[in-house]
């Protein structure tokens, strides 16, 4: 059996709000485990550090790092959609605050 891999995602502090944000647009999507920065860490203790989740049946986590690293159209993922309304709904919905590129959105 192959060895499972699954995205990390950086985040500078809206780790928690993405993560909300995905799981909303996705079916059977769902947050399954959350840990938080302890004293004397990165960040202030009780920030969320990791939320490990799942949208449709595969796994990801996101991780409130620092604004070390930026989203960048570097890496992609793609949504298989059944149809073009599917397709139009996510489209709109990830668009909202971003901005259109030849080939997505970022």
């Amino acid at each position: 059996m192959p060895t499972p891999i699954s995205p990390c995602l950086w985040f500078d502090g809206n780790a928690k709000e993405a993560v909300d944000f995905y799981t909303s647009l996705f079916p059977d999507s769902r947050i399954t485990q959350t840990t938080h920065y302890g004293e004397n860490a990165p960040l202030p203790a009780g920030t969320v550090m990791t939320i490990s989740f799942e949208l449709g049946d595969r796994p990801f986590m996101a991780i409130n790092g620092s604004d070390q690293f930026q989203f960048s159209p570097a890496i992609s993922m793609m949504a298989h959609c059944e149809t073009q309304e599917e397709l139009d709904r996510l489209w709109e919905a990830l668009l909202d605050g971003g901005e259109a590129q030849a080939c997505g959105i970022i």
